[in-house]
């Protein structure tokens, strides 16, 4: 049985809305945000939870994070 998005929260935000540079973003840190919340709507699709899914799916497409990585 997994915990779905409680077990990744808190995290910290990786990308701040103060940041000038683009050399300064943690993409690694970026990147493993955006794979959790991927993984998360995998399991919640294979378990049938389509409430779950459509949240993290959601929660993803309004994500900084994914525009970052996106744009990369």
């Amino acid at each position: 049985m997994w915990h779905g998005i409680h077990t990744i929260y808190p995290l910290k935000h990786p990308l701040t809305r103060h940041l000038n540079k683009w050399k300064d973003i943690n993409w690694k840190q970026v990147e493993k945000y955006v794979f959790k919340l991927q993984k998360l709507i995998y399991k919640a699709s294979s378990c049938g939870e389509f409430r779950k899914m459509h949240k993290y799916q959601k929660l993803l497409n309004k994500s900084y994070n994914a525009v970052k990585t996106a744009k990369e």
